[in-house]
């Protein structure tokens, strides 16, 4: 009976140490493509939609 729960044990600490978090899951990932940035003249006209709708209030 001891060696089964020393078993379970040993399973359970070596299982928690192999466990990641989810940034070391992903790291390899991070900064692999663009910043996704966005044409300034896009950028423009959403604010100016914005403002125009806000003003208009």
């Amino acid at each position: 009976m001891m060696e089964v729960i020393q078993e379970a044990l040993e399973l359970l600490l070596k299982s928690e140490q192999e466990e990641k978090d989810s940034y070391e899951i992903g790291q390899a990932l991070f900064g692999r493509h663009g910043s996704g940035v966005i044409n300034n003249g896009y950028k423009k006209r959403v604010k100016d939609k914005i403002r125009a709708k806000h003003n208009s209030r």
